[in-house]
């Protein structure tokens, strides 16, 4: 039941993406779930499951943890976890709004207040 995505998500995945690398707003097929096996099953009961499309919702003003939605769930993963996770057909946010760009960053410029 779990395998069932795996030939459609093996034609959708990149050379060595991780989630770790979708930056908030963005979102990505979850292609390939590394780590030992009680990690892969927590990350499955979670919904976290290969052919899933997650979405990075936002992250804390260090960068670590995120809070990702995949289905009507909302997870926060440290990134040592999101680097394990492979994922491909990254779709980039269509630009800074209210999923956590620059936070924690300050302005630079001319306009900076």
């Amino acid at each position: 039941m779990i395998h069932r995505h795996r030939g459609c998500v093996a034609n959708r995945c990149g050379a060595g993406a991780t989630l770790a690398d979708v930056p908030p707003g963005g979102s990505a097929v979850i292609c390939d779930l590394a780590g030992s096996a009680a990690l892969r099953e927590r990350l499955r009961a979670l919904g976290l499951r290969e052919g899933e499309r997650i979405e990075v919702v936002k992250q804390a003003p260090l960068a670590d943890p995120r809070e990702y939605r995949v289905g009507g769930v909302h997870v926060s993963l440290r990134r040592t976890d999101a680097l394990g996770i492979r994922v491909g057909e990254i779709q980039l946010p269509d630009g800074p709004g209210r999923h956590g760009w620059g936070w924690g960053r300050r302005r630079c410029g001319p306009d900076a207040g």
